[in-house]
């Protein structure tokens, strides 16, 4: 990194520079990785031709040997790293995710008042989450989709078939689970749901209840389901999730009115 002064008004200008393979395609992060593989495979390879190894020889090599191990590794340690952290913040959404379509409906037998309310909670769960859609059902009715939803959920009638496809799946309005992989969507009543574009990532299940505040084991009866999509695999934070939940229980009193 190079700081460049400007004499003319002070201010001071920073110019970043980034070591960067430019291979098309390839993710720079995995560069320590590929330094990693090449490290041990020179290794190996002057192992077998220095014939029997020195003390200081092998010392040498175990030492290489951790090097490129970390090298291999620090891929994988940042993602999960990354994931794991509480409060990492809106992540920008992938420009285009497989078999997703956008949506925005809002059910008519909801007041005006509820109507902005559930656009507000929408839009902020959005732009503040790390979630590219949003589906929402009160009372086993369809009242709201946002969002990046399934190709085929769109149009005038987005509500009804959002429904159906909700329906199918058979689960209940006290569900609440976070499928954090693709693998896991694919082994849950989620993986034929046309609410769920093909290449989401991760997919969280929150009831739409009062918060828990101790007095009871439930924390209040859910009345609904918030269904969150997101473009990533593991995307959201354990913070993310309770701030979703308190959504939830702010719509539980706006909606259920």
């Amino acid at each position: 990194m190079a700081v460049l002064n400007n004499n003319d008004d002070n201010d001071v200008e920073l110019a970043v520079f980034r070591f960067t393979l430019g291979i098309p395609g390839f993710d720079d992060a995995l560069i320590p990785r590929v330094v990693g593989v090449v490290g041990i495979t020179l290794l190996l390879l002057n192992h077998a031709l220095s014939g029997e190894a020195g003390s200081s020889q092998a010392v040498t090599e175990t030492i290489g040997i951790v090097l490129s191990g970390v090298g291999i590794a620090a891929p994988t340690l940042q993602k999960r790293i990354e994931d794991l952290a509480p409060g990492k913040g809106r992540r920008p959404a992938l420009e285009n995710l497989e078999g997703a379509a956008n949506a925005f409906a809002i059910s008519e037998a909801l007041s005006e008042d509820q109507k902005q309310e559930a656009a507000w909670a929408s839009f902020a769960v959005i732009k503040n989450a790390n979630v590219c859609g949003m589906f929402l059902t009160v009372n086993g009715s369809p009242v709201m989709c946002r969002g990046a939803l399934g190709a085929g959920i769109g149009g005038d009638d987005c509500l009804e078939k959002a429904r159906v496809a909700w329906a199918q799946t058979g689960m209940g309005a006290n569900e609440s689970c976070y499928y954090e992989t693709r693998d896991r969507i694919d082994a849950s009543p989620l993986k034929q749901c046309a609410i769920v574009p093909s290449g989401t990532g991760s997919v969280a299940v929150l009831p739409v209840k009062p918060l828990d505040d101790g007095a009871s084991g439930g924390g209040g009866t859910s009345v609904g389901t918030m269904v969150l999509m997101c473009d990533r695999e593991r995307a959201m934070s354990p913070k993310e999730m309770a701030w979703c939940q308190a959504v939830c229980s702010k719509l539980h009193c706006i909606l259920n009115e």
